[in-house]
């Protein structure tokens, strides 16, 4: 696990468009983009690599709610922005991998004392790797940031990143 670099581009690329069916190329302009900010340090992208290519990405932004007012209520700190591993590798515990990566970085690095995430309230899979990776449901909304849920609820989680400790 380490963060994402310009050479890991096409790799993240790849893993995402085999997880949305999508042309690679739509998604390289977007991960640059990504990139750049995480150069500016508003956002974080970490890779896990398994022989030499890239398996799976997380991302994180830092949201500034007070600065930058949002669509919906929703805190300022990081958000986790999803965690997309290829599918050989799923069921191998790249997940949490790169889920406790990129806490111990928000913590050590970034000096964060949580991390939020947010999920369809019609999203099983995901509310239980919340649950399972140590996320506390903390509100429930028709969207948090920017983002509505099409079912019109989802569920705001936060993560205690405790100083000294592991995630």
């Amino acid at each position: 696990m380490r963060q994402a670099v310009p050479t890991d581009v096409s790799g993240i690329a790849a893993v995402s468009a085999e997880r949305y069916g999508k042309p690679i190329a739509q998604f390289e302009e977007k991960i640059h983009g990504e990139l750049q900010a995480a150069a500016a340090g508003r956002s974080v992208l970490f890779v896990a690599i398994a022989e030499g290519v890239v398996v799976g990405f997380a991302r994180c932004r830092h949201m500034d709610t007070a600065a930058a007012p949002v669509k919906f209520p929703s805190p300022s700190g990081w958000y986790g922005l999803g965690i997309i591993v290829q599918k050989l590798y799923r069921g191998r515990g790249v997940a949490r991998a790169l889920s406790d990566f990129r806490a111990a970085w928000l913590r050590d690095e970034a000096g964060a004392d949580r991390l939020y995430s947010f999920v369809s309230a019609e999203n099983p899979v995901s509310q239980k790797m919340h649950a399972d990776f140590g996320f506390q449901a903390v509100a429930e909304g028709a969207g948090f940031l920017n983002v509505s849920f099409d079912c019109g609820r989802g569920i705001l989680y936060s993560l205690e990143l405790k100083q000294g400790k592991g995630p």
